[in-house]
């Protein structure tokens, strides 16, 4: 998390331009009587700090007010195709593995490029002189401030691995794992760093907040982003799991969804309450702590964690020290979709400054 914390700086000018574009259109001259499809906002500010700490430019998403080249419709469709050939595998060399699509997209007679990775190159292009640059500022034993990793988006730390290891980190590797962070990262749904004054939050004032921390991780507990069971395979010896032998080779998962709403989480685990992480006690802590899986757990916990919790650590308190908010229709419930990730629909409010 220290690492990331040097990433702040990267997403303040996206956290005012969403308040601004809050504020302009739902709060203004009507006084926050227009609904705002709050969901949809979250969504479209997350894309744009990825961009930002990616490449140190925003998406467009915030400043457009929409869904810039169709990414997020296009991140959905393949989340609904993932969420089933995720379970059925042999689909997948009927469709995208099929020999046919890839023979076609080898010899450019099928475009397969996702825009994020149009984007991407486009982002790699406008900064070549700086990256050039940068090659030759190392061959020289010279340095500059684009050099510094402090501030440094992730192009341009994945391009400082290019240069010190060009035969491992190959400039193809470098646009794959950028667009890759950019998909992993998606995760991180809120960043927020805007206070009413202009002041910015940063971690080291948020971090250790009791109530927020509780709010979100009881918020994480009832809502984790992944609904189908994250799985995994039984080493060949074979594995005790909860007293029963279960053979190697065999497929376990287990769903965020069914494990948090364990007894283990205290009395009446279906009910949103807090305060059941600030009353438990040392050891009921320890076994909640240890049964939280909204991001995995182990050596393949989500590498999206850390930037998650900073950007929710930090949004949470930035927005309601800028705003009320209240629900447009309190009797009818968000609209939730298991699509691999469950996303909720129909989040509208009400935005008031405050």
């Amino acid at each position: 998390m220290s690492s990331l914390v040097q990433l702040e700086p990267l997403v303040n000018s996206t956290t005012k331009a969403f308040i601004s574009v809050l504020t302009e259109r739902y709060v203004g001259e009507t006084g926050g009587l227009r609904v705002c499809d709050f969901g949809k906002w979250l969504q479209f500010y997350a894309f744009d700090v990825i961009g930002e700490l990616t490449f140190s430019k925003r998406l467009g998403f915030l400043d457009k007010g929409e869904d810039v080249d169709g990414i997020i419709e296009l991140l959905e469709t393949s989340l609904d195709y993932a969420s089933i050939v995720g379970q059925i595998p042999i689909l997948d060399y009927l469709f995208k593995k099929n020999p046919v699509r890839l023979w076609a997209s080898r010899r450019g007679l099928l475009n397969t490029s996702a825009p994020i990775v149009t984007f991407a190159l486009n982002r790699l292009e406008e900064r070549r002189d700086e990256l050039e640059s940068m090659a030759t500022d190392r061959k020289s034993g010279e340095s500059n401030a684009s050099d510094s990793s402090q501030g440094a988006d992730f192009l341009i730390r994945y391009w400082k691995a290019h240069l010190k290891d060009p035969d491992f980190m190959t400039q193809e590797r470098v646009l794959a794992v950028t667009v890759a962070n950019i998909d992993e990262l998606r995760i991180g749904y809120e960043n927020g760093t805007l206070q009413p004054d202009g002041a910015l939050f940063s971690w080291m004032e948020v971090k250790d907040l009791p109530f927020l921390d509780a709010v979100i991780k009881e918020g994480l507990r009832i809502h984790p982003a992944v609904g189908l069971p994250l799985e995994r395979i039984v080493p060949p010896q074979g594995q005790q799991i909860c007293g029963k032998f279960i053979p190697g080779g065999t497929t376990v998962g287990c769903s965020a969804w069914t494990l948090h709403r364990s007894s283990v989480f205290g009395e009446k685990p279906e009910e949103f309450r807090p305060r059941r992480w600030l009353d438990a006690s040392a050891d009921q802590l320890k076994a909640m702590d240890k049964a939280f899986f909204s991001f995995g757990a182990g050596a393949r916990t989500c590498i999206g964690k850390n930037i998650s919790l900073l950007e929710m650590y930090k949004l949470v308190p930035a927005l309601l020290t800028t705003f009320n908010f209240d629900l447009a229709d309190k009797e009818q419930p968000w609209t939730l979709r298991n699509s691999w990730f469950v996303k909720q629909s129909d989040f509208n409010v009400y935005i008031r400054k405050r």
